[in-house]
């Protein structure tokens, strides 16, 4: 789940992706958006 951008990562909650493949991913992982 890691991708090639090292900025905007998201090590928090064990994802290791950046925002844009976290949105992607979202749906997938089951995460739901608030705003």
């Amino acid at each position: 789940r890691v991708c090639g951008n090292s900025h905007g990562l998201i090590r928090k909650y064990g994802l290791m992706c950046c925002r844009q493949c976290f949105r992607s991913n979202a749906k997938d992982i089951g995460f739901i958006k608030y705003r």
